[in-house]
């Protein structure tokens, strides 16, 4: 649980790669006004995928409003109420960025049950509206074409966090410009006979917690003299 607790986090807060991380700091031009577009991001196809996910999302939205009927004054008709067809619908906008959507009550029919869940659908669509406009609004800035990528993946992000929760981290595809060094470094990797860049740890039991302590945090510069002048003192 340790390792997976550590790997979670790497996954939901690191950065994601681009092109940029495949060149050297001297070979990249990060200057918007010559490059809009230095990662190389596939912002369309990203685009893409986010409009489904916020259409999917705006689905399950008018899911819940369409199980839970409202008289005229925005009270909600218990007697027209179907409990299962609201505990669907709460728990397909609990799959989204919303945990508090998981039903309150799992079986049963009564008034108070009726009432419970009639309440919840509420509050969750109160909220859920609001975050697929962040979405919505999000996805538009996104969708700029004048703006650098990092501003628009930026955007991308924001819209994909208001779809499925602030720990979510879209992975953006990208066109890396050394295709040749990568294929090279990739026939290295995949090298038969013994002779790839995996041979010295093809039978380490422990790879994965050496490769998690390497991308661990460093301790800050100058420590280990505040260290050494504290165990003199």
């Amino acid at each position: 649980m340790p390792l997976l607790r550590r790997l979670r986090n790497l996954v939901t807060t690191a950065r994601a790669l681009s092109a940029v991380d495949y060149r050297l700091p001297s070979e990249v031009n990060t200057n918007p006004a010559a490059n809009l577009n230095p990662q190389g991001y596939d912002l369309n196809e990203l685009g893409n995928r986010l409009g489904a996910a916020a259409n999917g999302f705006q689905t399950a939205i008018d899911g819940l409003a369409a199980a839970v009927p409202l008289d005229a004054q925005q009270n909600p008709l218990l007697g027209s109420l179907h409990v299962e067809t609201v505990r669907a619908a709460l728990l397909a906008l609990a799959g989204f960025g919303l945990p508090d959507a998981v039903p309150l009550s799992a079986f049963g029919d009564t008034l108070g049950i009726r009432q419970t869940l009639a309440g919840q659908a509420l509050r969750v669509l109160s909220v859920a509206r609001q975050q697929s406009d962040l979405a919505d609004a999000a996805l538009a800035a996104a969708a700029t074409a004048s703006l650098p990528a990092d501003r628009r993946f930026g955007s991308a992000r924001q819209a994909a966090q208001a779809i499925f929760g602030p720990s979510f981290n879209p992975i953006p595809r990208f066109k890396p410009n050394n295709v040749a060094e990568l294929q090279a470094a990739a026939g290295l990797r995949d090298h038969a006979g013994g002779q790839g860049l995996l041979r010295f740890h093809a039978d380490n039991p422990l790879v994965v917690d050496e490769w998690l302590q390497s991308a661990a945090r460093k301790a800050p510069p100058g420590s280990a003299r505040i260290s050494r002048t504290w165990s003199r003192s």
